[in-house]
Order: C-alpha cells, then structure tokens, then sequence
C-alpha cells in the first residue's frame, strides 16, 4: 500500500514540475502614500494617494 502510495506522489510531483515549465510569474509592486497622487505610476518614487487606484490599475493589467 506505502509503495503505490509513494509512486502516485512521485508521479504527481514530476507532472507538476513540467507542467509549470516556461510559465513566468511577473511581480509589480504599487506604492500608496499619503502624499502620493492617483495620476502616477505606483512607483516608490510616484506612489498612488489611494489603495483603489492601485487595485483598479491592477485588475486593468490583468484583462490585457
């Protein structure tokens, strides 16, 4: 019973590692700040005034 259970779990682990090949996770960071402004870009140096600017912007980049 141990024996099949470890090659079902072998067999798993190798299917999900080539199936995640060549996929690439793209991290963007938004910055808020009290004294930031909805018309920038969400860097550390423009940071948006609100967290809604940031979540509109990334539900946005997400449909494209």
């Amino acid at each position: 019973m141990k024996k099949i259970f470890y090659c079902g779990l072998f067999a798993l682990i190798i299917v999900s590692l080539f199936s995640f090949q060549g996929q690439v996770i793209e991290v963007k960071r938004f910055y808020v700040a009290v004294n930031g402004k909805d018309a920038n870009n969400g860097s550390i140096d423009q940071p948006f005034a609100t967290l809604e600017q940031a979540r509109n912007l990334r539900l946005v980049k997400k449909l494209f």
